[in-house]
Parts: C-alpha cells; structure tokens; sequence
C-alpha cells in the first residue's frame, strides 16, 4: 500500500530500459576532435554526465549550475539534458551556449528543451516516456538507460568503448532475483542510521546515484564522496560520530592503493563500532560492473523507502520548490 505509484515495476523494467535505449543517440554526427564536452544535467539527469566523465578519452566538464565556464568556445560540444524539458537550469545553459555557436545537442523526452533544439534546428534525442500508472508519471531519477545510453552512442569518437547492451541488460536480468536479495537485507540493517555512501573516484556514479536514489525515494538524507579525498578530512568526524550506516562500493578495477584504503577503513569503522558493508561490483566490463551496483542502490532505496512506510514516487518538496520558483520569476 505503501507504494501507491508501482514504483517497483518501473525497477523491474531496467533491464528493458536498457534495450530500448541501445539505438538512441547512434544517428547524430559530432566532430569530437579537439573540443571539450561540457554535459549540462540537474539531479537524475546529472548522472549521464558523472558516467560519461569516466568513460571519455576527450576532456568533460560537467556543468550543475546556470552558467557555463568561461572557456566555452564555437570549437567545444554542449549537451543539454533534462527528461522532462522543463529543468530551467539547463534551459539557461542551452541559450548561453547557443549564444556562444558551440555544436549543441539536446537530449529530453519533450519540454521547452525539445521545442527548442526543433526551433534552432539543434539535434535532439528524444528519449522515450514509459506508460506508468500515478499522478507522478515517471521519474527522470529512473531514466539512466534512457539518457545515458545515447550519450555513449554519440560520443563514439571520444573514445567510449562499444558495449553490447543486449548482453548487460540480459546480465541485469539474470541478477535481477539476487540483487533485490542484497538489497532488501541492507535495507533491514540501515535501521534509522544515515547512509554514507564511499567509492572510488572511477566509480563515484554509482555512489552519487546512490546518494540521490536515498534522497528522493526514501526521503532521507544520504551523503557521498570518494576515495582517496575524504580520508583527508571527512573520516576523522568518525572520531566522535557514529550515527551512520557505511556503504563502501569496491570495483575491481580500482587502484590498488585505494583498495589497500577500503580494507583499512572498514576495519577501522567497525572497531568504532560504525555499521560497514562492502559491496563488491559484478559483471565482466566496467559499466556492467557500474550499472550492477547501481541497480543495487536503485532497490536498496526502495526498500528503505518500504521499511519508513514512505511512498518511493513523489517528491513533493521538490514540485513545492519548483512551484514557488515559477512564482517568483527573475
């Protein structure tokens, strides 16, 4: 009853998601040489960004703001993301880089975002609105397939590596029973504690999409940061505080040292009596790995949402935000 909206079928779809989108994005041309990506996305629409950062051989900015760097010339690449269209965020960024004539693409599901790139004859890739039941609609903090998918497609020639996004979804979907297992435990253990959530540099997308998933379906607050830069001065609050639930997310393809970080923290944390779980990524390629571990959080935050009687869809301080906003324009 809890879960008015059906949120949980919208996490069953992931892997789906995941087919749906594999075509998105591998019709529009780019020239990447030479230029900088600057990915313009607030919140779930940011996450496209946070992966591609990682990925890319060709310098990116991610920009979560309304102005774009200073540095911004006709010779660099400005992707504006928002699902719904409406982020006025990333609206201001669009217009500033369009002023600038940078090579500027769109990616939405509809909005003034897609009006306009239409308008200016900009591409857009249009991602797909599933048909969900609730007043809510769907989530933009759902749509990673939707809107990461096509930036990969598109930023082959920045040294993105081909995937075969049958073989991850269909590796999703065998984890699937697993994964939500893991999850719903982790969920039982949080308790009321707060989670923080620890990963390497490389693999903070997850650790960020974690963070938010926290935030918006249960409602609660969570915090991330990586390896090695919060040994430097987050850790030692641990000293007096321990009201707090660890999640460190370890990849195999992390540094060694950071590795070495992870081991010595936990043991660390648990001699002070601080709750720690280690989750170690599955799959055979990184983003396999990547989007394992976020589907992991994807459910943990579900379950958590359950387990405080709280309803994982709506975000009603956000819409009351947004709401106000448009009522005091500038």
């Amino acid at each position: 009853m809890v879960d008015s909206e059906n949120f949980a079928h919208v996490l069953d779809n992931f892997p789906e998601q995941i087919r749906e989108a594999a075509s998105l994005g591998q019709d529009i041309k780019i020239t990447v040489k030479g230029s900088t990506i600057i990915i313009c996305g607030m919140g779930g629409s940011g996450l496209p960004g946070e992966i591609i950062k990682r990925v890319a051989k060709t310098p990116v900015i991610l920009v979560k703001d309304y102005t774009l760097p200073k540095f911004v010339s006709q010779k660099d690449i400005v992707i504006a993301v928002s699902y719904s269209g409406n982020t006025e965020e990333t609206l201001e960024l669009y217009d500033q880089a369009k002023k600038k004539g940078v090579q500027l693409i769109a990616v939405a599901s509809g909005g003034q975002l897609a009006e306009r790139a239409k308008k200016d004859n900009r591409p857009l890739i249009v991602v797909p609105v599933p048909d969900v039941t609730g007043p809510s609609g769907f989530q933009p903090r759902m749509a990673g397939g939707y809107q990461t998918i096509p930036l990969m497609n598109l930023l082959q020639d920045a040294g993105i590596e081909k995937q075969n996004w049958n073989k991850c979804a269909t590796f999703l979907e065998e984890e699937k029973k697993s994964i939500k297992a893991l999850a719903k435990k982790m969920a039982e253990e949080l308790d009321n504690r707060t989670p923080l959530i620890y990963s390497s540099e490389a693999f903070f997308a997850a650790a960020f999409k974690w963070k938010i998933n926290v935030n918006e379906n249960a409602k609660m607050h969570a915090f991330c940061n990586f390896f090695p830069e919060w040994n430097h001065n987050e850790i030692n609050a641990h000293a007096k505080e321990n009201n707090y639930h660890v999640f460190i997310l370890r990849d195999e393809d992390d540094h060694p040292r950071i590795k070495q970080r992870m081991s010595i923290v936990s043991t660390i944390l648990k001699k002070k009596q601080i709750r720690t779980t280690v989750i170690e990524s599955r799959g055979t390629t990184y983003i396999e790995r990547l989007f394992w571990t976020i589907y992991v959080g994807d459910w943990f935050s579900y379950f958590v949402a359950l387990a405080h009687g709280v309803d994982p869809t709506p975000v009603n301080v956000i819409e009351d935000l947004k709401k106000a906003l448009n009522q005091t324009p500038i």
